[in-house]
């Protein structure tokens, strides 16, 4: 009888364990899509993602009207004055120590003698900011930072007013060069320097914007520089940092594709992390070919801390490489998952970039964002048949790589990327013959 009662505790037993397993599925104790996501390598989450990646471009127009200026007869007489005195002081001897001193007085305290003369100056200005965004629905949801698309009045306004004036200050100091050289006297750089400033600032202070017009943006990667992109408009944005740096545009374009986002929730300080963005440093490096691609940077670090805002959320600091023009680019996990937006750095004493000390905004607050539009996320149509090619063509299975990328350029000819490996493709096949 014994070993019938070991057989039936057999059987029981592997009925129980069935049952566990059964109920784990049942109650939702298997793991979701995210959990069960494999380690990428990182080159892998490169060729992965950098397709839903784009430059973003926020490009403003204006008109700008200012006054022109001349000496007024106050302030000829406060010169006259200013001047007489340094001559009793023996600083002018001659007409070039003369000039010298009218210059150095015009300059130091410029207020006191210009006023507006009735001239008035029309000019156009153009001006642009640029930045990282990611793509995260296939019919072109992007996300990135709000510093990027949403300036401030008070400095879009001074950018443009930047743009229109480096022109004016820059005819003005040529015909005030010529003038001066006519009396044998040649301006020093710090002249020059000191003269531009003044006229600049009167400028700035006698102007007004007006009929100011945004155009937004997304350029792929994959593209010449200049080559232009898909227009975008802005649904919402959030504050600059100390605030909720985030921005969702929606461009005009179907069949894009995407990357994938993540949880931040279980990213912890030491956990390896990547950033993809276009930094102009390197993306407008006068010693590269103007002819080149767009081809977003790339750069990795860790987790070096998840520190707390003043308004009591959270940011990752991060030690990956970032500058100017990373900012809305995604950073990855080791799984090839977005888990933030890098946005910021640390500035030093003399405002300089800390290298090493930058931060990235959660995944989390994007969520926000996006469930506040009705926006659910999630690859497009077109992402799955492009990852299997790249995979395919890794594993260099060239004919069923290309039937791959074929079904993705049926369906969009432009898409970031696939060309080049089609090119590839075909190569490494006709070197097979």
């Amino acid at each position: 009888m014994r070993p019938q009662t070991k057989g039936r505790t057999g059987v029981w037993h592997l009925f129980l364990c069935l049952l566990l397993v059964c109920s784990s599925i049942l109650l939702g104790g298997c793991e979701s899509d995210e959990d069960i996501a494999e380690t990428m390598s990182p080159r892998l989450i490169a060729e992965y993602n950098k397709p839903g990646v784009v430059l973003i471009a926020s490009l403003y127009k204006a008109d700008i009207t200012v006054q022109d200026f001349t000496v007024s007869g106050q302030g000829r007489q406060k010169l006259r004055s200013a001047l007489e005195r340094r001559q009793k002081q023996g600083e002018i001897t001659d007409k070039q120590s003369f000039i010298a001193a009218y210059i150095d007085e015009l300059t130091k305290r410029p207020e006191q003698y210009l006023q507006p003369s009735g001239q008035v100056i029309n000019k156009a200005a153009e001006t642009s900011s640029l930045g990282t965004g990611f793509i995260v629905t296939g019919d072109g949801c992007i996300v990135t930072n709000a510093h990027v698309v949403a300036l401030s009045d008070k400095m879009r306004n001074a950018f443009l007013a930047r743009s229109a004036l480096n022109d004016l200050v820059k005819n003005n100091l040529k015909s005030l060069t010529e003038n001066f050289q006519k009396d044998g006297y040649t301006l020093s750089k710090d002249e020059m320097a000191r003269l531009g400033e003044a006229v600049f600032n009167f400028y700035a202070g006698h102007l007004q914007v007006k009929n100011v017009q945004q155009r937004l943006l997304a350029c792929p990667g994959g593209q010449k520089l200049g080559q232009g992109g898909f227009a975008c408009r802005l649904l919402k944005h959030g504050k600059p940092v100390p605030g909720k740096d985030i921005a969702i545009l929606q461009a005009d374009q179907k069949n894009l594709p995407t990357v994938n986002l993540g949880d931040d929730v279980p990213e912890k300080t030491g956990d390896k992390i990547y950033v993809m963005g276009f930094p102009g440093a390197a993306t407008f490096n006068q010693a590269l070919a103007k002819e080149a691609k767009l081809e977003a940077t790339f750069t990795s670090g860790m987790v070096s801390a998840r520190k707390q805002m003043q308004d009591g959320w959270e940011v990752l600091q991060m030690d990956a490489a970032i500058t100017h023009g990373n900012s809305g680019g995604p950073v990855f996990n080791e799984k090839g998952q977005v888990i933030g937006v890098a946005t910021f750095g640390s500035l030093d004493d003399q405002g300089n970039l800390v290298q090493g000390m930058n931060f990235a905004i959660p995944v989390s607050i994007v969520r926000e964002f996006l469930q506040g539009l009705s926006i659910q996320p999630g690859p497009g149509k077109l992402e799955e048949n492009y990852r299997e090619g790249v995979a395919l063509f890794n594993n260099k299975k060239y004919e069923d790589a290309l039937e791959a990328f074929n079904k993705v350029q049926e369906v969009n000819a432009e898409y970031p990327y696939v060309q080049d490996y089609v090119n590839q493709a075909n190569a490494a096949l006709k070197k097979e013959k």
